[in-house]
């Protein structure tokens, strides 16, 4: 960093010689509520256990009775989180038979990729 030099001659300062350039955001206020709904409708630990059971599993898919016996939640309590993150778009349902299948919803996860992910010409080498 330069000294300072006190004179009396006012001095113009440029953004460009303390901050990095701003880039152009990809990330709209409609991104913003929609990422808001699904943060929130995610901020649930039994939620994110379940998430993570689904995606994990051999098929990509689980019924309530799969996640009932992983998380020790009963049917209802599970069944409630399920309906809550098929409603945001996290989840997607298939009835087969009795039983209703749930799988993850790459679409919408796509969406919480897009605010973390950083633009490639802006990254720190």
């Amino acid at each position: 960093m330069a000294p300072v030099i006190a004179t009396d001659e006012p001095r113009i300062f440029s953004i460009t010689e303390c901050c990095s350039p701003v880039a152009t955001p990809h990330f709209t206020s409609t991104d913003a509520d929609n990422l808001a709904r699904v943060l929130k409708a995610i901020a649930e630990p039994a939620r994110l256990q379940i998430l993570n059971l689904i995606r994990v599993s051999e098929t990509g898919d689980s019924c309530v009775c799969d996640i009932t016996d992983a998380l020790n939640l009963s049917q209802p309590t599970i069944s409630y989180h399920l309906k809550k993150m098929v409603e945001i778009g996290l989840l997607k349902m298939e009835k087969r038979g009795y039983w209703n299948w749930y799988s993850i919803n790459d679409d919408q996860l796509a969406g919480l990729q897009k605010i973390f992910a950083t633009a490639p010409a802006l990254r720190k080498k």
